[in-house]
């Protein structure tokens, strides 16, 4: 028995192995495959969730985390930003008196608890025009900017008829 257990630990050894070095030899590695495959699944969930909703095929658009949001307050974003979604454009939707209010609160500036409450929820915005506009497409530019760990959510604008 223990050596049937040995044996049985060698070939499973040796499968691993094998499938590490196809894998390496087809140019992929495992952490990409698993990403493509979260990647597919996910994309999987959101065409089922949306299947019935009409949405703009365009674009998305982008809110940035509160951390990413005040630590990159007065960066100058580009296309580059947002890699793995192929955008042809974007725009910051600027809301200059709020960001006026974070720069102050980051400079140490007493903020009264109005301008506080102005602030609270105040999240960098973007629009990004996707290149091939489509339902799936602007469905996967969801997928990949929501692995984005400055991202805090990306929005699709859907359309809502009142009867």
């Amino acid at each position: 028995m223990k050596v049937c257990k040995k044996y049985a630990a060698f070939l499973l050894g040796i499968v691993l192995i094998a499938t590490a070095s196809l894998c390496s030899l087809a140019g992929c590695s495992v952490y990409e495959e698993n990403r493509r495959l979260r990647r597919e699944a996910r994309l999987a969930e959101l065409i089922e969730e949306y299947k019935d909703i009409e949405f703009n095929e365009t674009g998305v658009s982008i809110l940035l985390t509160k951390e990413a949001t005040y630590k990159n307050l007065n960066k100058e974003y580009t296309l580059e930003d947002f890699s793995g979604v192929d955008a042809i454009d974007f725009y910051e939707t600027k809301y200059d008196s709020l960001k006026a209010l974070v720069q102050k609160k980051l400079d140490g500036e007493a903020l009264t608890e109005e301008e506080e409450k102005k602030i609270e929820n105040y999240h960098r915005c973007f629009r990004l025009t996707l290149k091939d506009p489509g339902r799936e497409n602007v469905l996967m530019a969801k997928v990949i900017l929501e692995e984005k760990k400055d991202v805090f959510v990306v929005e699709i604008h859907t359309y809502e008829y009142l009867d």
